[in-house]
């Protein structure tokens, strides 16, 4: 067997090369011919979601409006009959508020975990995985189409589709599965839908209207929210109702700023409008977190006074099981401070030269006092109300003229008069 040549070496490296390219290209244009079908599969399915997503979107308002015309008390029994039919919802249809209580008293002792809603929510999630999971099983490399030399164009291939839109679904909005039907109608405190949305236009449109500029365009804020014109005399009104928005929200109320609002607007107009929140709050509302974040820090400040502030604070809200159980903890907390003995140090805490501002003056009823409160007992003495550091003559000149009786130099006094020399 002879030695081959050159040239006939060189034909057979360049053919060799020729059949790797080809090979490579090959899979290239397989993958982008899956992808073009992953597209245009994808789209198919989307609209498949789409609907199916639809339908129980319907499903759900249904449900919804149906219990609010019975009536929160009757939504477990509205759960007992419907189960997962929502078809058996069309029963309902045409059928007077009073109908529909009568019908559904039938199923009020029938035990069931159901819950629509919730169930119908998970089933759109349930459905875009299905589809999710059928677009990605569809699309795949044969392992017998990928060699050697072109798998890892597959692999980076297939990785690309997954990846890309035409690989997911897209999933709707999300369903608000929080939902209270209240009172029904017919009843003297149901409110309609149709109230509240008023009641948010009067707000927006009559007692303040949108401002506009001299080419009737919106003014808006520098964050992007438009600006407000008070219609004259409804300054007080407003405030009121921002006020009243405020404290619900605080103690506990779920909805939007706007639908809060909404809320205050109804139990102004109709007083048998049922509205707890505006004087009590629940347990685990954004108040009750917050205050009893305060009562926290004013225990490792061993600030009794204050902690006692927070304690009246929750009685006023509402929260007396919280208060009583707090104020238990204080009057332990100030035993165990009378029996701690006394260690003197000569350690002065590190004092930061900048802090937040001293709270607004006035206002926030007791819980802006005990914040007031707390700034005075940590920086008081060593700061400026717009928080920056005193050097330590203008402090000083502040303790001397604490000591006045009467009273002596203001802060603002000081800071122009004192300077860090003292002089």
């Amino acid at each position: 067997m002879g030695f081959m040549s050159a040239r006939s070496f060189r034909q057979i490296a360049t053919s060799a090369g020729e059949s790797y390219l080809n090979k490579r290209q090959t899979m290239r244009d397989k993958i982008e011919e899956l992808s073009e079908k992953a597209s245009k599969r994808g789209a198919e399915l989307q609209e498949k979601y789409n609907t199916y997503y639809d339908e129980e979107k319907a499903n759900i308002n249904n449900f919804k409006t149906i219990a609010t015309l019975a009536g929160e008390e009757y939504v477990p029994a509205l759960n007992s009959f419907v189960g997962t039919d929502a078809t058996k919802l069309k029963v309902f249809n045409n059928v007077s508020a009073e109908g529909i209580r009568k019908e559904l008293d039938k199923y009020k002792n029938v035990d069931t975990k159901t819950n629509f809603i919730e169930q119908s929510s998970e089933n759109i999630s349930k459905k875009k995985e299905e589809l999710d999971s059928t677009l990605l099983n569809e699309f795949k490399i044969p392992p017998a189409t990928a060699s050697f030399f072109t798998k890892g164009i597959a692999e980076k291939g297939m990785q690309e589709i997954r990846q890309s839109s035409t690989g997911n679904i897209t999933e709707g909005e999300a369903i608000d599965t929080n939902f209270t039907a209240g009172p029904g109608m017919g009843t003297d405190s149901f409110v309609s839908q149709k109230n509240f949305s008023d009641n948010i236009d009067y707000y927006y449109n009559t007692l303040k209207t949108p401002r506009k500029d001299g080419a009737d365009r919106l003014v808006k804020n520098d964050d992007g929210s438009q600006v407000y014109d008070i219609a004259a005399g409804q300054e007080g009104t407003i405030a009121r109702i921002d006020k009243q928005a405020k404290t619900i929200i605080e103690n506990g109320f779920e909805g939007s700023l706007d639908e809060a609002i909404a809320n205050v607007i109804e139990k102004g107009n109709n007083q048998n409008y049922n509205l707890p929140f505006l004087t009590t709050a629940v347990e685990g509302s954004p108040i009750d977190v917050e205050l009893t974040g305060y009562f926290n820090q004013f225990k490792d400040k061993k600030s009794t006074s204050q902690m006692q502030s927070v304690i009246d604070e929750l009685k006023e809200r509402g929260l007396m099981n919280k208060a009583n159980t707090l104020q238990t903890e204080l009057d332990n907390f100030i035993k165990t401070i009378n029996d701690e003995p006394q260690v003197e140090t000569d350690i002065e805490p590190e004092v930061p030269t900048k802090v937040k501002p001293r709270p607004p003056k006035f206002g926030g009823g007791a819980e802006g006092k005990a914040k007031r409160e707390a700034w005075d007992s940590q920086y008081g003495n060593t700061h400026f109300d717009d928080g920056t550091l005193m050097s330590p003559a203008q402090q000083e000149a502040w303790k001397e003229s604490q000591a006045k009786k009467g009273g002596g130099k203001s802060k603002k006094a000081i800071r122009r008069l004192v300077t860090e020399e003292g002089n």
